[in-house]
């Protein structure tokens, strides 16, 4: 993954799924950002996340001291989610109805 500045205005290019991110801006170092906001298909309450299953965005969040932030929708949240050892947790999961801080972090 690249990691790019952004500012209102700056041009916006959708990559190969189609998400827009940043057309140009300055790299920034994975140890530099402050807050990851992280896709979902779902989530748990415990903070654990579902995504595609290849473990991409762990692997990134294992060097990422950011606050990490999982998306979700409400219907997708549920109770628990199973985990293993190299799954990331999140501290906050945010649905279009709450925003859920989690506290075991």
């Amino acid at each position: 993954m690249t990691h790019r500045s952004w500012r209102p205005g700056d041009l916006l290019t959708p990559n190969r799924w189609g998400v827009l991110e940043p057309a140009k801006g300055k790299v920034v170092d994975v140890s530099d950002l402050d807050i990851v906001i992280v896709p979902a298909l779902g989530a748990g309450r415990n903070g654990h996340r579902l995504g595609h299953g290849l473990g991409y965005y762990d692997e990134f969040l294992s060097q990422c001291p950011a606050v990490r932030i999982c998306l979700t929708y409400e219907a997708c949240l549920v109770e628990r989610l199973p985990h293993e050892y190299h799954d990331i947790p999140m501290h906050y999961i945010v649905t279009e109805q709450k925003v859920l801080k989690i506290e075991s972090l």
